[in-house]
Formats: structure tokens, C-alpha cells, sequence
């Protein structure tokens, strides 16, 4: 990127970060000063590999389970699960049904230029994923708020030691 390639110069001597989007894929960003390989990442097709998400209602009365699609590679077989306690609703996204995706950015050899994001340099590769709701990406919506806590789990298969923490961020 240079005077031609984006209509303004680049500033030397800080940290540039890089915004990589493409209709239909889940975005990722770059902190560079010099750029690795980087693959965009297509929403999950659903536990049913049919493109449907899963649909959500807001306020349901009952438990909500959302499945990402099975997956298996070399380091195991797993499956993203997000729980929707009864009475759950968001601050900002209305309507009357929500589509989610759980979509695992980790998943083969090409995991690490799938990730979302430049890691810390005090974490390690591990498990990355995206819970993402259509009618949130539609209505322009960059964070949804709930009004409670909204469980995840995933197979542990990388055989992490019963209890010990595991950091989420």
C-alpha cells in the first residue's frame, strides 16, 4: 500500500494494522510490518452442512442449543456447542428469530493464516472460533449484547487435563 494504492501514504515508524474482508467470509486483521499468508474464512454451513445456520428465538421460554458443524483433524474431532438459556434477549438486535453460525477458524494445516487476528505474543495456537448472527451482520451490528451469559463448550480434543483453565477471550 503506497501513494497509489489506497489514495494516502503510509506513516513509518508504527504499527500498522490490516483489515482483510470478503462478502461471505468472516474478516481477519493483520498487525504488520511485514505481512504472513492470510486465508478468509467462509461462514460455517450449520451442524447439517445445508448453509442454514441455526435458528434462535429471542425470549424463548425453553433452552436453546446451537451446534457448529462436526469437525476433524489431525489434532481430533470436535464440535462448537452454544447454549441459550431460556428468557435470552439482546440490548441491541431486535426480531423475531436469529440465525447463528459457530464457525471454528483452527481446522487443518491452514489454521493459523485462518485466524482472526495476530495472537499475543503470550498465547499459543490453539482454538479459535466466531459465533456470528445474519441479522446482526445485516443490521450493521458489530457486537451483539445478552442479557446473560450465553454458555460454550467444545470438545476437549486436545486432551487439556480435567480442570485446569483454559483461557477464552
Amino acid at each position: 500500500m503506497g501513494e497509489g494504492a489506497g489514495g494516502g501514504g503510509i506513516n513509518g515508524g508504527g504499527l500498522l494494522t490490516l483489515n482483510f474482508a470478503k462478502t461471505g467470509t468472516l474478516g481477519a486483521q493483520r498487525a504488520i510490518f511485514r505481512v504472513d499468508d492470510v486465508q478468509l474464512t467462509s461462514h460455517d454451513d450449520g451442524p447439517l452442512g445445508d448453509g442454514a445456520g441455526t435458528a434462535v428465538t429471542p425470549g424463548a421460554t425453553t433452552p436453546q442449543v446451537v451446534r457448529g458443524r462436526l469437525v476433524s483433524d489431525t489434532s481430533g474431532g470436535r464440535q462448537a456447542t452454544l447454549f441459550v438459556p431460556p428468557g435470552t434477549t439482546s440490548s441491541n438486535l431486535g426480531g423475531t428469530s436469529w440465525t447463528v453460525h459457530l464457525t471454528e477458524y483452527t481446522v487443518g494445516s491452514n489454521g493459523p493464516q485462518r485466524m482472526p487476528a495476530t495472537l499475543p505474543p503470550t498465547s499459543r495456537y490453539t482454538y479459535a472460533f466466531a459465533a456470528t448472527i445474519d441479522q446482526a451482520a445485516t443490521a450493521g451490528v458489530s457486537r451483539v449484547e445478552f442479557n446473560q451469559q450465553l454458555p460454550f463448550y467444545v470438545d476437549n480434543f486436545l486432551a487439556f487435563p480435567t480442570g485446569a483453565d483454559a483461557p477464552m477471550g
